[in-house]
């Protein structure tokens, strides 16, 4: 039998989700990645907790659908609009984005994700809130419904996704059942209490595109944290 352990009423009053975007679309004919991204967040069930949205958004293409986004604001939900100027630096993007947030709980969220479950956002906010935990993240799948990330790997030198393009199931040792420590998580989809951020003074932005995840991450147990 399980026991299932929650940490949902652990989520502070006021969780920041920090979403870097271009504005892109996933086809000519469809909205913008970062619509759905923040409908899907708008969805999901926040008991007495709020959302903040901070959505860093590069000057150098469109920006019309920033009018769109700001339309989802709800009583729960509030939307920030902070401006970024190119060139593209995901940590730099990151770190305004966190500068710009006033939540305990910071989330890093890619603008191509949507929720799979309505209770994941206070489940990722609530385990960030544990004292020794500096970071926490989540299973991602791809569209098709195979795994894209589980956590990360290291072994031989190399680091990588855990489980990547693996099919959805209990894993060895229930990795894929049960919340568990790993070496890492991919900055698509990163929680953790501002003053960890602020502790770390942010992403590193000598990593503007690849890795900027891994170090964080490794730099985040360095501290003594775990993720």
């Amino acid at each position: 039998s399980w026991l299932e352990i929650s940490n949902k009423l652990l989520a502070p009053d006021l969780i920041s989700v920090v979403i870097p975007t271009r504005g892109a679309k996933k086809s000519r004919r469809s909205n913008e990645l970062i619509m759905d991204c923040v409908t899907s967040l708008t969805e999901q069930s926040l008991g007495t907790s709020k959302v903040e949205v901070v959505v860093v958004y590069d000057t150098d293409c469109k920006t019309d659908y920033l009018e769109k986004v700001k339309k989802l604001e709800s009583d729960s939900v509030s939307i920030k609009l902070v401006a970024y100027d190119p060139p593209f630096n995901f940590s730099a993007k990151c770190n305004l984005g966190a500068c710009n947030s006033l939540g305990e709980v910071i989330l890093f969220l890619n603008d191509d994700t949507v929720w799979r479950t309505s209770d994941s956002l206070l489940e990722l906010a609530g385990s960030a809130m544990i004292k020794h935990v500096g970071a926490v993240g989540a299973k991602l799948f791809f569209e098709n419904g195979r795994l894209q990330h589980g956590g990360y790997i290291l072994t031989r030198g190399f680091i990588g996704h855990a489980y990547f393009r693996d099919v959805e199931g209990f894993g060895p040792f229930g990795d894929l059942a049960i919340t568990h420590e790993v070496v890492g998580v991919t900055g698509a989809c990163l929680a953790q209490r501002k003053e960890v951020w602020e502790s770390l003074d942010g992403w590193d932005a000598s990593f503007p595109g690849a890795y900027n995840d891994i170090d964080y991450c490794f730099r985040i147990r360095e501290q003594g944290f775990s993720i």
